[in-house]
């Protein structure tokens, strides 16, 4: 650290230790709020999802979603594939693609303590016991995967999902919209579709939704967010939780303030390569907001953060860090570092635990990994 030049103050100035003391305190205090950027000191490899054997006979899946809710962590998933020793194992749906089981899965677990693992998972099942689809496609639908949920403050749980209208030739095309379904039985996971979409078909895909409050003066304003990924843009929308269901209630964020129109959104933030999924927690030790997202063809973890310091959500409309390379996944698979999502619940102070996804070309049990990786990530300002 450089010595204090006290010649700049023009005439010679004589301090007391308290005023010098004090000056000395001013100038860390605010040094301690300007940071070079995030760095990652730890990696710890926790293990793999599913654990097996499990009630619904699942051996590998995508996605890896979560949501906090009541005594419950509930986990959302994609493609999932089930033993093919069990009645009905690894079966295929109409009209999707060959060889995979399409569509948006769940499974709930009492376990928030994952230095360990994350243990207990109980899976929505069908009558044989398979895991069975939480969604039915709609007639224009050929899939619909997860996007999110979140819990509101009336106390009701919500699934956002993207619908894809055609899958053919290992393609899905045509997107319908970002649609919502509603818990309407948390022990049975059983939930139920609202009628058409509440957010558009186009560009930006809406998801990694948010609940988050701040204080007005009328009280708190409990809001919940949303990320719309357009390649390396990212915008944001809001609905107050109250209105979650009404797709006219939706505010796009234009750069300047919430207007009702999708099509005047602005970017928040820029990211470095546009992921399938994306996920924006507040974390206390780096008193920011931070997203993580798969990047790197999928071979990377990459994270930007808010510039302002704070836990109101407004700073996500303030300004954020350029997108930063955090963590490299081991090689095994063609794409070893899919669907990076954190688990706020799990975490604690500077660490935060993610998951990531393992796809092979021909994902499934002989020998290409198609699983999650839960891993231990340390947080430290460079």
């Amino acid at each position: 650290m450089k010595s204090l030049n006290l010649s700049k103050f023009g005439r010679p100035y004589f301090m007391t230790c308290t005023k010098l003391i004090s000056l000395v305190s001013a100038l860390l205090c605010s040094a301690s709020f300007v940071h070079a950027g995030v760095v990652v000191t730890d990696v710890t490899d926790i293990g793999e999802l599913p654990t097996v054997p499990n009630n619904g006979g699942v051996i590998g899946y995508d996605a890896g979603m979560s949501v906090h809710f009541g005594s419950f962590s509930y986990w959302f998933f994609g493609d999932t594939n089930r033993d093919s020793n069990r009645p009905n194992g690894n079966w295929q749906l109409d009209n999707v693609l060959e060889g995979f089981s399409f569509g948006t899965h769940v499974g709930r677990t009492f376990d928030t303590a994952a230095g360990d693992g994350i243990t207990g998972m109980v899976y929505k099942t069908d009558e044989p016991f398979n895991a069975a689809l939480l969604l039915e496609n709609a007639p224009n639908e050929c899939v619909v995967w997860p996007a999110g949920a979140v819990g509101t403050s009336q106390g009701e749980l919500y699934l956002y999902f993207t619908a894809w209208g055609k899958c053919s030739d290992g393609w899905v095309r045509d997107p319908q919209g970002q649609g919502l379904a509603k818990f309407t039985d948390l022990a049975n996971m059983e939930v139920e579709r609202l009628p058409g979409y509440v957010l558009p078909p186009l560009s930006p895909k809406w998801t990694g939704p948010v609940s988050a409050s701040f204080d007005t003066p009328c009280g708190a304003a409990h809001y919940v967010y949303l990320f719309g990924l357009d390649g390396t843009d990212v915008m944001l929308t809001r609905v107050a939780d109250v209105d979650i269901e009404d797709s006219s209630k939706y505010r796009f964020w234009d750069g300047a303030g919430w207007v009702p129109n999708a099509e005047k959104s602005e970017p928040i933030m820029q990211i470095i390569s546009g992921p399938s999924f994306f996920s924006v927690a507040y974390n206390d030790f780096l008193d920011r907001w931070i997203a993580i997202y798969s990047c790197g063809y999928a071979s990377l973890v990459c994270m930007n953060h808010t510039i302002n310091a704070g836990a109101d959500p407004n700073r996500m409309s303030e300004g954020w860090t350029e997108g930063e390379a955090i963590y490299s996944c081991p090689a095994g698979a063609t794409y070893p570092c899919k669907h990076a999502f954190q688990h706020p619940q799990l975490a604690h102070g500077r660490y935060i635990y993610i998951t990531t996804a393992q796809h092979g070309e021909q994902a499934g049990p002989e020998g290409i990994p198609y699983n999650l990786q839960l891993r231990r990530l340390r947080l430290d300002w460079e």
